[in-house]
């Protein structure tokens, strides 16, 4: 995957963003790639998949593995220990299979403010503002805390690239597992950003401001949320029983200036919903907030929910929930009340079968000046 990145970051940006930008991005994932590297020579010179996993389920089978066996709230789990990984097996609805590699380093690369560079200085104070939204959302959803610093733990290398270039500095980067599940398998990244202190559990007052309200929706739909298409568009959040009482102001700021969601409690978490035209316009403006070079890094680093979000975004608006429909001149259109104005909308299918036959109606029963006042003619 990481070599792909590189190739199309050579294809997709030299040329549309300077070269010493585009080089400070090879930069970092060049940084990722030499990691890797690292970790499979640990892994080959140990015979981690072959001699060591074998024994250790052997020694398993024959009553001589050094076990434990805990239990943190509902998830079981059995940790068998071998001399240079860890197998762990985790129960909790389904079934986690895990090697914890014991001896293995750490790294830590050095990120450029890339998007400092390509802002420039008097666009990226506002941008900050932004980019605050942006680390806020993983803070409320994946990222932990590693005493006052951010931390993030994740199997995905997408969320890896994006959260360190969310934090310029020094970040200490781990690959202290390895998942396999059914799924297929799956490094475990285990990152801390050095130079910044964490926003988890901290105030909201920083998303008071819309635009950085919206950056800290894309984050944290793109870490604990989805965007599929169904008979509706649709963007869920999922918050833990734990965590609603924070997030209240954040979700009635979001009813108030026009993005309303339907709960749906459940014992542990309770998912936040939008629907329909409320889906499309959060998702087009989510994405209309981030700035172009971002966005671009979205899309090279293949994220199925982010794809998934533009996706929505593209969808026409057809009809939001609340909305009422009335008779004008014999015809169906639907009230739309926003930002203290009242629309009627109609969709037709062409202009000589549908725009023509609605007009002729509207003028026969209002006149030539209320015709006047129709857009999109």
């Amino acid at each position: 995957m990481l070599l792909k990145i590189k190739n199309d970051i050579e294809i997709k940006f030299r040329g549309r963003y300077g070269n010493d930008e585009v080089n400070d991005l090879l930069k970092v994932i060049n940084g990722f790639v030499q990691y890797i590297v690292e970790v499979r020579k640990y892994w080959i010179e140990n015979n981690i998949g072959g001699d060591e996993v074998k024994k250790l389920i052997e020694d398993l089978r024959n009553g001589r593995a050094d076990v434990a066996i805990r239990r943190t709230g509902k998830t079981l789990t059995i940790s068998v220990y071998g001399k240079y990984v860890i197998l762990e097996v985790s129960r909790l609805g389904g079934t986690r299979v895990r090697l914890i590699l014991r001896k293995i380093r750490g790294i830590t690369i050095d990120v450029p403010d890339i998007f400092r560079k390509v802002i420039g200085k008097d666009e990226y104070e506002n941008f900050a503002k932004i980019l605050q939204g942006l680390r806020k959302g993983f803070a409320e959803t994946d990222e932990g805390i590693d005493g006052v610093r951010p931390r993030m733990g994740t199997a995905q290398t997408w969320q890896a690239i994006l959260w360190s270039l969310l934090y310029p500095g020094r970040i200490r980067v781990l690959i202290n597992a390895v998942d396999v599940n059914v799924e297929g398998v799956a490094m475990v990244w285990q990152l801390r950003a050095n130079n910044h202190k964490s926003l988890k559990n901290g105030t909201y007052e920083v998303l008071n401001n819309k635009e950085t309200l919206m950056a800290f929706m894309l984050t944290a739909v793109l870490g604990d949320g989805y965007a599929y298409i169904t008979d509706k568009p649709r963007i869920k959040l999922v918050i833990g029983t734990t965590k609603l009482r924070r997030w209240e102001s954040i979700l009635n700021r979001l009813n108030y200036i026009g993005f309303r969601w339907s709960p749906q409690p459940g014992r542990d978490a309770t998912q936040i919903t939008f629907t329909a035209g409320y889906a499309i316009d959060l998702a087009q403006a989510m994405i209309n907030i981030i700035p172009p070079m971002l966005r671009d890094i979205l899309d090279i680093l293949s994220i199925e929910k982010w794809q998934r979000i533009k996706q929505v975004a593209n969808m026409e608006v057809r009809f939001r929930l609340g909305e009422s429909r009335v008779l004008v001149g014999g015809e169906p259109f639907t009230v739309a009340v926003s930002g203290g104005s009242i629309r009627l909308l109609r969709k037709v299918r062409d202009w000589a079968g549908g725009v023509y036959r609605v007009l002729d109606e509207l003028r026969r029963s209002y006149g030539e000046e209320f015709v006047s006042q129709v857009r999109g003619l």
